[in-house]
């Protein structure tokens, strides 16, 4: 039996970034939505600061579903 049953899993996002603070990132995933991501819970990123470009996040899934991403 597993010591961590309810494990939860990583999420892949593909947001435009906003605006940077030094603790977190506002970005969009429609263009018009926006939401803060807290820079210490990004496991790993792909950033692009160019207007229109796409950034890729990996979240934990927690994190994801409160911020409507699944």
């Amino acid at each position: 039996m597993s010591n961590f049953p309810n494990k939860q899993e990583d999420v892949t996002i593909e947001v435009e970034v906003r605006q940077e603070t030094l603790k977190a990132y506002l970005v969009s995933d429609d263009g018009i939505r926006t939401v803060w991501i807290p820079k210490s819970q990004i496991i790993d990123q792909n950033l692009k600061f160019a207007a229109g470009l796409l950034s890729t996040f990996v979240i934990p899934e927690w994190l994801a579903k409160d911020k409507e991403f699944c």
